[in-house]
């Protein structure tokens, strides 16, 4: 897997495919609204089959981009024409950005990030063609800009509260920034080995380096200025539980070619397999820390296609065959009760965003 933990593939898989043995079919709802040369079809309830036991009906939004939810029943996106039906699902990035129409333009303005704070009131938005690096509130007003990391470090920015963001500084070390514009730049921390990500709890920063295909995750004590590493094993993406007391952390033996999806503490230990498969990513937690929601690609070896685990219970579920194409996380509504996951398909010879949400039982 490369620096950036979502897979993007070229060929996307269209048919949605669910639990057999456990089905019902859901009515079709489709209509298409043109308009200017351009076209948005919005699919309520569409002809697939779901699983009872987990999946309650599934909705496919074409023709538009969705980022994260910043409501349980409305998501920040970007429509790509207008569609009153979607007005109250929508929070449209294009109408939320007002400081952009005195720089640039909004039309065809490429949103790079779009990382929403978890109290849904702020969004980290970078646009790296225009070098936009903004923290702002749900009606556009500026609260700070970001300075000094590279333009790809912005994208691993992860919000560490409410009120801060933390992000790889230059390869070597850690850039934090809060509402006020409070920057604090630690550097030097690597020499040899590039991070590529980072979190902080307490006084501790967890973060991931590579160099070449090695990689580790380590901790950097703030206070004392050290760092160790965590985990032994080849550490190729990670994720803060949201009630900061535990890792899931997704490893992978090059031997093997086997990606495995364990939980762990902060001290690195109590780890405890949850998931395996040959190539897993775009791991997610709900919101109360009780579900992980993962993508399984098998290359056809095995089952494959979305997944949902309840910790508690130690139980899997099977989703779907499909979204094996992310653009984006997997992202859980404020309930836990939705599941959005964003992707492309060639549609008449161009790219056509959508926008997948899944209700859950």
């Amino acid at each position: 897997m490369k620096k950036r933990k979502l897979s993007i593939y070229l060929v996307l898989i269209s048919t949605l495919l669910l639990f057999v043995g456990c089905t019902k079919d859901l009515e079709t709802d489709r209509e298409i609204i043109k308009k200017e040369n351009k076209e948005i079809t919005v699919i309520a309830d569409t002809n697939y089959t779901v699983g009872k036991d987990i999946v309650e009906k599934i909705n496919v939004y074409e023709g538009l981009k969705g980022y994260d939810w910043v409501e349980n029943d409305k998501i920040i996106g970007i429509k790509e024409n207008e569609n009153n039906k979607l007005e109250k699902l929508v929070y449209d990035v294009k109408d939320i950005l007002n400081f952009i129409k005195k720089e640039f333009t909004t039309e065809n303005l490429p949103y790079q990030y779009i990382n929403v704070s978890p109290d849904k009131k702020h969004i980290f938005f970078v646009d790296s063609a225009r070098h936009i690096r903004y923290i702002i509130d749900l009606n556009g007003n500026i609260k700070a800009k970001a300075e000094g990391p590279y333009i790809g470090e912005l994208g691993e920015a992860i919000w560490i509260n409410n009120k801060e963001l933390i992000m790889p500084y230059k390869g070597t070390g850690f850039y934090i920034i809060n509402l006020g514009g409070k920057e604090i730049k630690i550097e030097d921390v690597e020499d040899k080995e590039y991070i590529y990500k980072a979190v902080k709890v307490g006084n501790k920063i967890y973060y991931s380096t590579q160099i070449e295909l090695e990689r580790k995750m380590k901790v950097y004590n703030i206070s004392t200025k050290e760092t160790k590493l965590f985990i032994e094993d080849r550490v190729v993406d990670f994720h803060l539980s949201p009630k900061d007391n535990q890792f899931v952390i997704e490893t992978h033996n090059l031997n093997k070619d086997k990606t495995t999806v364990s939980l762990v503490d902060l001290e690195g230990k109590n780890k405890d397999a949850v998931a395996e498969g040959r190539m897993i990513y775009g791991t997610s937690w709900s919101p109360d820390g009780s579900k992980l929601a993962y993508i399984l690609n098998s290359r056809g070896e095995e089952d494959e296609g979305l997944f949902i685990i309840d910790i508690e219970k130690k139980k899997k579920n099977q989703v779907s065959t499909t979204y094996l194409d992310l653009e984006n996380h997997i992202k859980w509504s404020p309930s836990g009760n939705k599941i959005m996951i964003s992707n492309s398909e060639v549609k008449d010879s161009k790219w056509v965003d959508k926008t997948n949400v899944i209700n859950l039982k």
